[in-house]
């Protein structure tokens, strides 16, 4: 399973972190190329309650959130959607879904199959990030 994917886009946000990073801790060599040793990054990205700072490796999480938030938006699709639980009168009312029309769920209909380059891709990454997870390296 690919640990990471990286495009121009989340090699400069991972980037911008390490300068900022840098920056607010005083580090002499921010301008140097990369910013941060792989040790340093490791502990800024780890949760702060396992005693890191918290930041995010925005390459690291990019396959996960692809792939959980159109997993969702293919559960939606196909079973509606569930809005926040609300109280009218002393009554909670939470086991509502909210069918949406054909012109709008269409597209997620043939996801398994489809040829286009959205679900083309979840299905490579999601089998990717399955394996991975069953079968870690």
């Amino acid at each position: 399973m690919p640990k990471h994917y990286a495009t121009e886009f989340t090699k400069t946000i991972n980037k911008i972190t390490k300068h900022f990073i840098c920056a607010i801790t005083n580090d002499n060599n921010s301008r140097s190329q990369p910013p941060l040793q792989d040790h340093a990054w490791y502990i800024a990205t780890t949760p702060t309650g396992l005693g890191g700072l918290g930041f995010h490796d925005i390459e690291a999480k990019a396959i996960r959130t692809y792939t959980a938030t159109l997993a969702q938006s293919i559960r939606s699709m196909k079973y509606g959607l569930k809005p926040q639980p609300i109280h009218v009168k002393s009554t909670l009312l939470h086991d509502t879904l909210i069918k949406l029309p054909i012109h709008i769920t269409s597209t997620f209909k043939g996801w398994k199959t489809s040829s286009l380059p959205v679900f083309q891709k979840y299905r490579t990454l999601s089998t990717q990030y399955i394996e991975g997870v069953a079968m870690p390296n």
